[in-house]
């Protein structure tokens, strides 16, 4: 049985298909580096985040109510935003603006360093394409920045005399624990850093990113993955004069999906499909601080609750499908650490050793969280496959079964002989991209996990 999941066609914030192998070297970086990969964390780290979501807490009570704004826009901005601001700021009074995030455009290379053609050119800011000598579209990467805005209702009363700062004193101030925030973002370990920051895994600079906003950052990454009905969810819309238009996609450039089909194009103020500019917004900045710190602190747990096993994720495949299966492993490496991927390159001098028939097969049912098995027509007929799934296969009968995640490069049906039988799931990988796959693993972690939690907690 296939499962499949909706596609996208570029790489985030980018000209090129989704899967195309590339890098983007960052020739700009103002010291010190932070690579949410490379995090570190104090003992009492989960200690300080419940202090620091208690004095949130009291805010909710004791404080105005504040709400906070998020605008993107991006770089190069080839076209005017018009307005300037969208609607919804009207009618609100406005106690801090500042600014956040800043990423850097960049070209795109190859593997081999070459510059890498786009599917359509983007516009640079005198609106002309962005062409190669040989007038193709070069390969880019959007910037960003990002601006947030502190504001509430206008006709917010104060006590006779007061004004906004001295009627919150000696309350907690939301900015402050902002601030406080930020500090403690800076202190996380290194996989939960990594699944905040997923879709900035190069890091950013810490000179620049000191203050409350990156707090604010936080919140808006962390409100991609919300459901309605939480404090941290936020929807993102594209603005035209009164008027605004949902946005689709989880990246850091979401994008109007149909946006022909129901506005004139006359209209519309971006050529491609990345808006200028877009706006979301957390209507309750305290209670939105407290469920991420809840959102921070559950992760950990979910962590905590497989992190007794020496590798996240094993990657069993036949050696003909290595070229794809080695940038799986590459990215998941970004997320996790290679220490932490079961893969074969990652391990090289441990695995130069007799019996290696036996001793790696084993990997795989003691040492990892998930195993993703790559079927393909190959797969049954590869000595080291076969053993392989000899002990992974002793899991199917226990309650170990989930840990076991079937990816078919076929429509493979039924493989008698490795036990796969008809109403077993699968992911349908044959025509998707390494990212794409290492997205659905990533998913499939996190479910795992939170299904180990889940079933701790019952055993109570």
């Amino acid at each position: 049985m296939s499962i499949m999941a909706k596609k996208s066609l570029y790489e985030d914030g980018t000209n090129v298909a989704l899967g195309t192998k590339f890098y983007a070297l960052n020739w700009r970086k103002v010291l010190p580096w932070y690579t949410p990969a490379e995090g570190k964390a104090p003992l009492d780290w989960k200690d300080r985040w419940a202090r620091l979501r208690t004095r949130f807490e009291k805010a909710i009570d004791e404080c105005c109510k504040l709400e906070c704004v998020m605008i993107q826009r991006r770089i190069p901005a080839s076209a005017p935003v018009y307005p300037d601001y969208p609607v919804i700021l009207q009618g609100k009074q406005i106690f801090r603006k500042c600014n956040g995030l800043r990423i850097e455009p960049l070209n795109l290379l190859g593997t081999n360093a070459d510059p890498l053609v786009g599917l359509f050119p983007f516009d640079n800011v005198r609106g002309e394409p962005m062409l190669d000598q040989q007038g193709r579209p070069v390969a880019f990467r959007l910037g960003l920045s990002h601006q947030f805005i502190v504001c509430s209702e206008i006709g917010f009363e104060f006590e006779a005399g007061q004004s906004f700062e001295s009627s919150r004193l000696p309350i907690p101030r939301i900015i402050e624990l902002a601030c406080d925030g930020t500090n403690l973002l800076y202190q996380l370990p290194p996989e939960i850093a990594a699944s905040l920051w997923r879709n900035i895994p190069e890091g950013f600079s810490r000179t620049e990113n000191a203050d409350d906003s990156l707090w604010f950052d936080a919140l808006f990454q962390l409100s991609l993955n919300q459901p309605p009905g939480s404090p941290l969810f936020s929807k993102r819309y594209d603005w035209i004069e009164n008027g605004s238009i949902q946005l689709d996609g989880e990246g850091l450039f979401p994008y109007e999906h149909d946006f022909s089909a129901r506005y004139d194009s006359t209209e519309i103020v971006h050529k491609d499909k990345y808006p200028m500019a877009y706006y979301a917004r957390l209507p309750d900045l305290a209670r939105a601080s407290v469920a991420a710190i809840d959102e921070i602190l559950q992760r950990e747990s979910v962590l905590a609750s497989i992190s007794n096993k020496r590798f996240r994720i094993g990657l069993s495949f036949p050696g003909e499908k290595r070229v794809f299966v080695e940038q799986i492993a590459g990215n998941l490496a970004t997320k996790f650490g290679r220490t932490q991927i079961l893969y074969d390159k990652f391990h090289e001098a441990e695995f130069a050793r007799p019996e290696l028939d036996i001793y790696l097969p084993n990997l795989y049912r003691t040492e990892c969280d998930l195993i993703a098995v790559f079927l393909c027509a190959d797969y049954a007929n590869k000595k080291f496959c076969r053993l392989e799934w000899r002990f992974i296969r002793q899991l199917i009968t226990t309650t170990e079964a989930n840990r076991i995640m079937l990816l078919s490069f076929d429509n493979i049906g039924a493989i008698h002989e490795l036990g796969i039988l008809e109403g077993d799931g699968y992911v349908s990988i044959a025509a998707r991209p390494p990212r794409e796959i290492t997205e659905l693993i990533q998913q499939r972690l996190d479910h795992f996990a939170k299904e180990s939690v889940k079933s701790k907690n019952s055993e109570k």
